[in-house]
């Protein structure tokens, strides 16, 4: 029984050294070139990417975009290796029309897996961010292009760093993998199946499509910022633009610092949590997920939140005065370290008032909705520090 059951480990232990050992076995190829893509007068540019990672950043020339590419392949062999890095075309397509930045991977590859070189700039970017989707279909050169995760096809990833001018349009198309949009200036659209989507240290208009990719703006300024997810969640710190807007299926939106003439955050099942909001309207809504807001009302007008099915948690500034409308299952609302003032109550609708009144705060709760203040934790007001 000993004998056959270390027999029987032992095959396990192979079975999982396998992969391993193939993936140890595998040859790389690398290939790296620039080309530079004349701009018109009013710069715009396209890029589009199937599999690996696209970095945008602003340039002071404003006569050409200038694009490093890398393109790291992986494979059985040396040889077949190098053919496939030495197959992948970039077609810098330029005029006054359409200027942009196209990958075609070679016409044999219908399927692509990520290489798995971790220390290679491209899979770097990319190499952890890819693990929502086993087999994705996206478009790649005009055709449809597979991205998988069997060790059987071919590895191949291409990295491309642009340098657009400032005040530029640009709009990238990243299959899976990595977008990053750093210190520029101008409108961005950017489009992602998987991976991430960061921008940081930009100024102008911003949106965002990236279904199950992860999202995060830092140091954001100008007119709009307009984020769509499926899966994937929303973290914005540092934004203040014109008009914010955030709608998300499963995933959550985590914010800090975050200061908008309107605000609408929308979400499925994800849960909500800003601090430092300062919009002058603003509206959340989710349908399961829990909302929890610590608001600046000095320059606010109006809020709405809406949870559904959760639970609300407001904080606001102790000193400041507002009026509130709240709708909850029980018709109560829970103070913690703050008082409000019952101003009316028919049915679960409770209108409240703290100070002398001001912005107006409308909240429907699915369970419950506790206010408290802005900056005391749930131990300072329990030891009766707050208001002190």
């Amino acid at each position: 029984m000993n004998r056959e059951r270390a027999l029987g480990s032992l095959a396990v232990m192979l079975a999982l050294a396998l992969p391993w050992n193939e993936a140890l076995s595998a040859q790389t190829a690398e290939k790296a070139w620039t080309i530079d893509v004349p701009l018109g007068k009013s710069p715009t540019l396209r890029v589009e990417n199937v599999l690996g990672s696209v970095e945008i950043r602003g340039s002071s020339d404003r006569t050409r975009a200038r694009v490093e590419i890398q393109v790291l392949a992986e494979a059985k062999t040396a040889e077949e290796a190098a053919r496939l890095a030495g197959a992948v075309v970039v077609d810098s397509a330029s005029g006054e029309a359409k200027p942009g930045v196209l990958v075609f991977l070679p016409p044999d590859v219908a399927s692509v897996r990520l290489p798995r070189e971790g220390k290679n700039p491209v899979t770097r970017w990319v190499g952890s961010l890819f693990h929502r989707s086993a087999d994705v279909e996206v478009a790649g050169g005009g055709r449809p292009v597979r991205i998988v995760t069997d060790r059987k096809a071919p590895g191949l990833a291409v990295r491309l760093v642009v340098a657009v001018p400032y005040d530029a349009r640009v709009s990238v198309r990243q299959g899976v993998g990595s977008i990053r949009v750093e210190a520029a200036r101008g409108t961005f659209s950017l489009e992602n199946r998987d991976g991430r989507v960061d921008v940081s240290s930009v100024f102008g208009s911003v949106a965002i499509d990236a279904a199950a990719s992860d999202v995060g703006v830092t140091l954001f300024q100008g007119a709009d910022l307009h984020v769509r997810t499926t899966t994937g969640s929303v973290e914005l710190l540092e934004v203040r633009c014109r008009n914010v807007r955030i709608q998300t299926t499963t995933g959550g939106v985590l914010g800090s610092a975050l200061a908008a003439d309107e605000a609408s955050v929308t979400t499925g099942t994800g849960n909500v949590k800003l601090t430092g909001l300062e919009p002058r309207t603003a509206e959340i809504r989710t349908d399961q997920g829990a909302v929890d807001l610590a608001v600046r009302i000095a320059g606010m007008r109006k809020a709405v939140i809406d949870s559904a099915a959760g639970d609300v948690v407001l904080r606001v500034s102790h000193g400041l005065s507002f009026d509130l409308l709240a709708r909850t299952p029980s018709g109560e609302v829970k103070t913690l370290g703050m008082s409000l003032d019952a101003v009316d109550k028919e049915g679960n609708v409770s209108r409240l008032r703290h100070g002398g009144g001001g912005p107006s705060f409308d909240v429907t709760a699915g369970r419950t909705l506790t206010v408290r203040p802005y900056d005391a934790s749930r131990f300072d007001i329990l030891v009766g520090e707050v208001g002190r």
